[in-house]
């Protein structure tokens, strides 16, 4: 181990990948659930544009598992993003040069999220865990752009559900809640990424969620168009629910987390 850690320290990670030999496990057998996630398979990896993604998966996984679990200790006890990353590097099997402190190529794409596919692996890794900040950041992102739609068309809809102008009470509340709903995103995903804060991992978190709210997916819209069937226009994101019902069912629970980041008890 790179620190004084014991057993103890990463009992409560969902992948024990401290207890198996780095070299020669593989994950996909170790862990066989993940046998059922695309973003794990063989087929992406040998797609990928990073060529020693399949050789390196292993530590790769490694390095997930020990950087983004919210169990780890590189979570737990490392204060700054990049020495804890360095630290699940250490962790996962990859060799630093003592003279330059650097790491081999790979790893530092890692640190870099510079490999679209394992930040896929990444947010993928996060839902199985079952992280409920995932779910309500999908909420509140997904109230975000209802809000969104309805101040750039103008209409909102009225008592009725049927849609009406804005008038400048509807525009005045719109404008506020999409500034407080913007807040607690930037907050949640900071909580759910546990400060990673870096372009490239984040537009794969919202690539994600984004997919989830439509339910469409770019095979799904090459089928449609293959079989010739009609894509009509339609806002995915309306909800019967006002924006005041939304943020009170969904503010207490994202508070519980906000403040468990914040060390509230």
């Amino acid at each position: 181990m790179t620190a004084n850690y014991t057993e103890k320290d990463f009992s409560e990670m969902r992948f024990r990948v401290d207890k198996v030999d780095i070299m020669t496990y593989q994950p996909l057998v170790s862990f066989p659930e993940l046998n059922i996630y695309s973003e794990f398979s063989e087929e992406t990896m040998i797609s990928s544009k990073e060529s020693l993604l399949k050789r390196e998966f292993p530590k790769v996984f490694a390095y997930i598992v020990f950087a983004y679990d919210m169990k780890s200790p590189c979570v737990t006890h490392n204060i700054g993003l990049l020495s804890r990353k360095k630290e699940a590097l250490l962790l996962a099997g990859f060799k630093e040069d003592k003279k330059t402190g650097k790491f081999c190529q790979i790893a530092e794409k890692l640190v870099a999220n510079d490999i679209e596919e394992v930040n896929r692996m990444i947010i993928r890794f996060l839902r199985i865990l079952k992280n409920p900040t995932y779910e309500t950041l999908q909420s509140y992102y997904q109230s975000l752009h209802r809000q969104n739609y309805e101040l750039m068309s103008g209409m909102s809809p009225n008592k009725d559900g049927e849609y009406a102008p804005l008038t400048s009470a509807d525009h005045k509340r719109l404008v506020e809640n999409t500034k407080v709903l913007n807040d607690e995103i930037r907050e949640l995903t900071s909580l759910l990424m546990s400060g990673d804060d870096d372009d490239n991992i984040l537009n794969s978190l919202y690539d994600s969620i984004e997919t989830d709210d439509t339910n469409i997916t770019p095979e799904q819209i090459a089928r449609k168009l293959y079989f010739e069937e009609n894509l009509k226009l339609f806002n995915p994101y309306e909800s019967d629910d006002s924006i005041e019902d939304f943020i009170l069912r969904h503010k207490k629970e994202a508070s519980s987390y906000t403040d468990k980041k914040r060390g509230k008890k």
